[in-house]
């Protein structure tokens, strides 16, 4: 059994009434910066966490970088700070995390929501491109951000995606930047973050939400979630990417609110 990291955190918010603390697990080379806004949002009627995952954000760098590892710290956050059930928010490798915590660990799950991410096996080529490029930039040759970003476009043409992934650099002390990521980490372990999830099925309320301008969880594997999660409803937000939270937020947050709310 994997040792249980303790994960950093924020959390907002006071519950109203019989509200379930929310959890939220961002996406691979993310961290809890990027879902500022939604918790804010969710925070007005209930407790919200969110964390960063291992080797993301302020949190320890530890291996195996993968979703077993990581449903294991989420267990124990869940144990130790919410003291009970959370309704579950993750998104892309967030979101393979919350789909395994779910069917390893129902008791700790109030409800599920997953943001384009699939139940399918196997890892995504578009993710493995941007970990070459970022091993290959070696931020340490420079000097600000600024810099590193001008490289980085050469091979992600998308400047939020950027924008996102400098959010992954921090200053050395001696001047110039480094990454604060566990890039090493996340490499080494990289082929087993599509690794197979449990066998079993979680029978709670769940909503997959899926980018119409996305192919991370095609109409071809909605099969696959409702053998998993029978109770799963499949919402399409057409105007979003793989990034809903950065290209439709108030859409978002709209459809993640309904749910929680929802007996």
């Amino acid at each position: 059994m994997y040792e249980a990291l303790d994960l950093h955190y924020e959390q907002r918010g006071e519950p109203r009434g019989s509200a379930f603390p929310v959890l939220i697990l961002h996406g691979l080379f993310g961290s809890l910066a990027n879902w500022r806004s939604l918790a804010r949002r969710l925070a007005s009627r209930r407790r919200v966490y969110s964390v960063d995952l291992r080797n993301h954000g302020r949190s320890p760098h530890a291996r195996p970088h993968d979703c077993r590892a990581m449903a294991h710290d989420c267990a124990h956050f869940i144990r130790v700070h919410a003291g009970g059930r959370v309704a579950l928010i993750g998104h892309s490798m967030g979101g393979r995390v919350a789909m395994y915590l779910a069917l390893r660990h129902a008791e700790l799950v109030e409800r599920l929501v997953v943001i384009d991410a699939s139940p399918k096996s196997g890892a995504a080529a578009e993710p493995r491109r941007v970990l070459d490029a970022l091993l290959a930039l070696q931020p340490e040759r420079f000097e600000d951000r600024e810099a590193v970003d001008t490289v980085l476009a050469a091979t992600v043409a998308d400047a939020g995606v950027r924008a996102s992934l400098l959010m992954n650099l921090e200053r050395r002390p001696d001047g110039g930047v480094r990454w604060r990521i566990g890039l090493e980490e996340i490499a080494e372990s990289f082929d087993r973050l599509g690794a197979a999830l449990p066998d079993g099925r979680y029978d709670g309320p769940g909503l997959f939400v899926r980018g119409g301008r996305s192919d991370y969880l095609p109409a071809s594997d909605e099969p696959l979630v409702k053998a998993a999660f029978p109770a799963a409803d499949v919402v399409t937000i057409a105007d979003a990417g793989h990034l809903p939270h950065v290209d439709t937020p108030e859409r978002l947050a709209s459809v993640i609110d309904a749910f929680l709310e929802r007996g």
